[in-house]
C-alpha cells in the first residue's frame, strides 16, 4: 500500500456511517492474545524438553533460540500496540476524520516492525539449518550450507533496503515533509520470492534422510507427516505472495 495515500474531502463525504463505525479490534485484540500464548508455551515446552531428554545443548539453544523467541514476542507487542494506540481494527478514513496523528502512529510502529519482523523470518530458520547441519551429511550438508547463506544473505541485504524504501527515513510516517518512498508493491512482491525458496528447502532437506532411517512404515509416515506440517507456512506464503501479484494496491 502507498504509505503517502489519503483521502480527499470528498470521498471522506461520500462513505457511510456504517462503514466509518466497523471495528474489529477486540477480534484482532483476541487473535494477538492467543498467538502470544502458544508462542510462548511452545518456548517454554521447547526449554523444557531440551533440558530434561537432550544429551547436549549447542551453543545455538542458549543464544540464536532465545532471540528468536523474543523477536516472535516483540511482533506480538507490535501488534498489540498497533491495535491500542496505532488505529488497528477501523477503517484509515475514520482516523482521519477523528483523529488523524493515530494514523502517523501507526505507520511508525509498521516501520519499527519490518526490522524485526526480517528477523523472526532469518532466525528461527537458522537454529533450523543448524540442527540439520549436525545429522545430514554430503550434498545433503552442502545443500544446507548453501539454504543458510541464502537465508543470511536475504537478512543483511534487508536491513539496508528497509532504511531506504522511503527517503528521507522520517517520511515513512510524516508525510508533511518533502520525500518519496519506492513502489511497495514491487517490494512486496521480490521480497517475499527468497523466503518462499527458503522455506521449501529447509522442509525438503530432511526428506532423504527420513526416508532412509529404519524404522516402520507407520513411524516413518508419522514423521514425514510432522515435517510435512512443519511446512504449512509456506502455502501461506505462496498465496499472499500470488495476492501481491494479482493486486496493486498503490
Amino acid at each position: 500500500m502507498n504509505r503517502s495515500l489519503t483521502f480527499t474531502p470528498e470521498e471522506l463525504s461520500r462513505l457511510s456511517q456504517e462503514y466509518l463505525a466497523e471495528d474489529h479490534h477486540e477480534v484482532l485484540q483476541n487473535t494477538n492474545i492467543t498467538f502470544t500464548v502458544l508462542v510462548t508455551v511452545t518456548y517454554i515446552l521447547f526449554n523444557v524438553s531440551r533440558g530434561f531428554y537432550a544429551g547436549r545443548n549447542g551453543w545455538e539453544v542458549w543464544t540464536l533460540y532465545p532471540f528468536s523467541f523474543i523477536c516472535c514476542l516483540g511482533i506480538c507487542i507490535q501488534t498489540f500496540l498497533m491495535i491500542c494506540i496505532g488505529g488497528v481494527g477501523r477503517h484509515r478514513a475514520y482516523w482521519e476524520l477523528n483523529d488523524p496523528p493515530v494514523f502517523d502512529t501507526y505507520l511508525k510502529l509498521q516501520t519499527a516492525l519490518e526490522f524485526i519482523y526480517m528477523a523472526n523470518v532469518a532466525f528461527p530458520k537458522i537454529c533450523l539449518l543448524i540442527l540439520y547441519l549436525r545429522i545430514v551429511d554430503g550434498k545433503v550438508k552442502l545443500i544446507t550450507k548453501i539454504t543458510m547463506g541464502v537465508v543470511i544473505t536475504n537478512y543483511i541485504v534487508s536491513i539496508p533496503t528497509i532504511v531506504v524504501l522511503c527517503r528521507p527515513f522520517a517520511y515513512n510516517w510524516d508525510k508533511t515533509i518533502d520525500g518519496h518512498c519506492v513502489n511497495m508493491m514491487d517490494v512486496f512482491r521480490y521480497v517475499s520470492l527468497p523466503n518462499i525458496v527458503t522455506d521449501v528447502a529447509i522442509v525438503a532437506i530432511p526428506f532423504p534422510m527420513l526416508y532412509k532411517l529404519q524404522v516402520s512404515r507407520e513411524r516413518k509416515v508419522g514423521l514425514f507427516v510432522t515435517f510435512l506440517a512443519g511446512g504449512l507456512g509456506i502455502f501461506c506464503a505462496i498465496i499472499r505472495f500470488v495476492e501481491y501479484m494479482r493486486e496493486d494496491w498503490t
